[in-house]
């Protein structure tokens, strides 16, 4: 199966800079202009035998380029993140899990504590 999707994002004021949280928002330079961006989703998922599937995805952030006043800097805050993982069947109700993301930013938003990776690793019931 193949996944999409896309975004068209305006007047954004802040840029979330980790998942919740005390100072999980970067906010805008000074004097900056609210700006856009368009984002897209491409993925996967692979069904390798009945019980084991695998699946993976990119997307990408890409943000309108603004002047910040009274410097010659400008804020572009892009980014990248892409991710795969895998589900193995035990039952109808019961599988394991496994997957692995990472998130890169580009622009302006590199050095800010934006970029992360995340491992996850479980067991899940359905009741």
């Amino acid at each position: 199966r193949l996944h999409a999707a896309w975004a068209d994002q305006s007047n954004i004021a802040t840029v979330v800079t980790s998942t919740g949280g005390t100072n999980a928002f970067l906010t805008l330079p000074t004097g900056l202009q609210n700006f856009d961006a368009n984002s897209w989703l491409l993925g996967a998922t692979w069904t390798v035998t009945p019980a084991f599937k695998v699946f993976g995805s990119y997307q990408q952030f890409d943000a309108d380029s603004k002047p910040i006043p009274a410097t010659t800097r400008t804020f572009e805050p892009d980014y990248n993140v892409w991710g795969f993982g895998a589900t193995y069947n035990l039952s109808r109700r019961t599988n394991l899990y496994a997957s692995y993301a990472s998130r890169d930013a580009d622009g302006t938003l590199v050095g800010n504590n934006f970029n992360a990776k995340q491992f996850a690793v479980g067991i899940r019931h359905l009741f």
